[in-house]
């Protein structure tokens, strides 16, 4: 009876890539626009003759850029991985970083959270204290939102910046173009101690799931517990770059996801080794460093930046004419 159970549900629920089909239906029904990015730029309206007549030859802003993001526990992270101010810091740099990926400045956010029913008033004093910490360092004010309780801790965040004269899109990358990703100088093993930190994580709670969380061997730390998002590199190298996008999925999904919104096909600029080293390191999710597309002619000038904002660029490969996929792990 259970072995008839089990191929039923197969039979009738296959697994599949529940997110790409969904975008690509909503895609289908021809109600969407500009999809593609994690963010979307809205024109700010002409100004009108009585305006100009006045003297307002310009418009204040030529653009505003607008990103949406979440952060749900059970999906993104477990309650006993970080503290309250941990977790709301980490999500709102998470959405942060979309706005950055598109040469964007970000300058205002929206919070709509579920508050546990578990949590103390300490708790939901330190997570106000995450927010303020992420508030006051990168200069943006939150300006409204919706707080309910609920069984399980869920934050979804709108942030809204100004979009500058340079616009990094995803999908208007031009045949040729060679693809980079940043990482610390020192230590250069950045990208694979996250992947080994998330891993740790689930492993630990596929173990101990039925076990205290403080009895856990492996805790966040490093760029999983605090990701560093390069801004300033991004402003300065923007004027050659051909497109951005941070490393929220691994490196191996985000290329996926390029190869079809531009309809090219990832070449890599050496065979890729099959080592498990290399296996985790390309499908890293949670590390937020930046992928880069920019013309083989401006290689050097990338390299001089990143040597002035002291980091590192590592040639992945470039994009050509053809289709194929990359098999890449899902972490959520």
């Amino acid at each position: 009876m259970t072995n008839t159970r089990k191929i039923i549900t197969s039979r009738h629920f296959p697994q599949f890539d529940r997110e790409s089909f969904f975008i690509k239906k909503l895609i289908e029904s021809g109600i969407t626009q500009g999809i593609g990015d994690d963010c979307c730029i809205l024109d700010s309206p002409p100004l009108s003759l009585k305006m100009r007549h006045k003297g307002h030859i310009k418009a204040p802003f030529k653009n505003f850029v607008l990103g949406m993001d979440s952060f749900c526990e059970g999906v993104h992270f477990l309650s006993s991985w970080f503290a309250p101010q941990d977790l709301a810091y980490k999500a709102f740099l998470v959405n942060y970083s979309d706005l950055i990926a598109m040469n964007a400045t970000p300058k205002y956010a929206m919070l709509s959270v579920c508050l546990p029913k578990k949590w103390s008033q300490s708790d939901v004093s330190d997570f106000v204290k995450g927010i303020k910490k992420f508030a006051i360092k990168h200069s943006v004010r939150i300006i409204g939102g919706d707080t309910i309780s609920s069984d399980r801790l869920q934050i979804h965040i709108t942030m809204l910046g100004i979009a500058s004269r340079k616009i990094l899109y995803r999908d208007r990358i031009q045949k040729g173009s060679v693809l980079y990703y940043t990482q610390d100088r020192y230590p250069s093993q950045t990208i694979i101690q996250t992947a080994k930190t998330l891993r740790g994580l689930l492993l630990n709670h596929s173990k101990d799931s039925q076990k205290s969380p403080h009895m856990m061997k492996t805790s966040p730390k490093g760029r999983f517990l605090l990701p560093i998002i390069r801004e300033g590199f991004i402003k300065d190298c923007s004027r050659f770059i051909r497109a951005g996008m941070d490393i929220s999925d691994g490196i191996y999904s985000e290329l996926s996801h390029l190869s079809q919104l531009n309809f090219l096909k990832f070449t890599p600029q050496d065979r890729i080794s099959t080592s498990p080293y290399y296996r985790l390191m390309y499908n890293s999710g949670e590390v937020y460093e930046m992928l880069l597309a920019i013309s083989p002619r401006d290689h050097l000038r990338l390299k001089r930046l990143s040597q002035k904002h002291r980091i590192s660029v590592v040639r992945l490969g470039a994009l050509m004419r053809g289709k194929m996929r990359l098999k890449a792990r899902r972490w959520h």
